[in-house]
């Protein structure tokens, strides 16, 4: 008898204890969607301070195929995704957000694509998303930045939902570091893909945990680990500050051997000066980026902290 190939869904969450029941029978659903796959479902808890883990604990509690991993505090949602990389024993992994905003149809087409062509990964790519103007236009600036300075033919539309191979995700776990951003080390590694084109469903419940403050950090951290751009940026404004200075030291003494007399204007060369200490301390800001970023991935500390494991063997990490 043939094996059936084996699905596995990540479900990543922080706090989301009323979408949990939402997304849990919405995956159900492939059971007659794509009866020919069997599948498990990989709930990692980010720290949540709500009844989050006691909802998991009771889906894992009736059902074998629940697995369940909970991080002792909020590490953030990519390492959670990395968690559950782990743990997943699947031949084809998806990583499924908790909130409902993106339909269970949408994996199965993604699967079909590995499934039937072949490929390593498939993309799912909004066609139209029900968020906010801030988020979309947020999103924009981020695809049209990595599109011209980081990773060359970046998809305008961006990157979102995957599906993935067994051998994919053991590249990932083998070069993935936690300043890294997985989509665009995926992008990157040009494995051959499909895409699928989908509408974004509208948040169900809840308010979003996709603070501001974590777009910025994965954007920051996106641009530094796949571009040079800034540290050249700041090359060229040294270049350019320095042709400057000898053009102005030029004229200065110039000046003075035909005039013999100095050359007025304190209030030019303060504005001058501000400016350049701008520059400086602006460049040693981008430098300090990718110094701090180098600490953190060689530092001899892990990426998360598991508080507690279900429905896990023991042979698994």
């Amino acid at each position: 008898m043939v094996r059936k190939k084996k699905v596995s869904f990540i479900v990543v969450f922080y706090n989301e204890e009323y979408n949990l029941p939402l997304v849990f029978e919405e995956i159900r659903k492939i059971e007659q969607l794509l009866p020919e796959v069997d599948y498990e479902i990989v709930f990692v808890d980010d720290g949540s301070k709500d009844n989050s883990w006691k909802v998991v604990k009771e889906f894992a509690s009736k059902y074998p195929f629940v697995k369940a991993v909970s991080f002792v505090r909020n590490f953030g949602a990519i390492q959670a995704v990395i968690a559950g990389m782990q743990v997943a024993e699947g031949d084809f992994l998806v990583d499924m957000a908790s909130d409902c905003q993106e339909p269970v149809e949408l994996f199965v087409s993604l699967l079909k694509e590995n499934l039937e062509k072949g490929y390593e990964v498939s993309w799912g790519v909004r066609k139209s998303r029900q968020d906010s103007f801030k988020s979309v236009l947020f999103s924009k600036f981020y695809y049209w930045i990595m599109r011209n300075f980081a990773i060359k033919n970046f998809p305008k539309e961006g990157l979102d939902a995957f599906c993935i191979s067994k051998r994919v995700k053991e590249f990932i776990l083998q070069n993935y570091t936690v300043t890294s951003n997985l989509h665009n080390l995926l992008y990157w590694a040009n494995f051959e893909s499909g895409k699928v084109m989908y509408d974004r469903r509208e948040r169900k419940k809840g308010k979003s945990k996709w603070s501001f403050s974590k777009k910025l950090n994965l954007f920051i951290n996106s641009f530094v680990s796949f571009s040079y751009a800034p540290l050249r940026f700041v090359t060229l404004m040294g270049i350019i500050f320095l042709v400057l200075s000898l053009i102005w030291t030029t004229y200065i003494i110039i000046h003075a051997i035909v005039t013999g007399f100095p050359v007025p204007g304190y209030a030019t060369i303060t504005s001058v000066l501000l400016f350049g200490f701008g520059i400086t301390n602006f460049s040693i800001g981008v430098i300090s980026e990718y110094i701090w970023r180098i600490l953190e991935n060689v530092k001899p500390k892990p990426m998360f902290l598991i508080r507690e494991k279900l429905n896990i063997n023991s042979e698994n990490k």
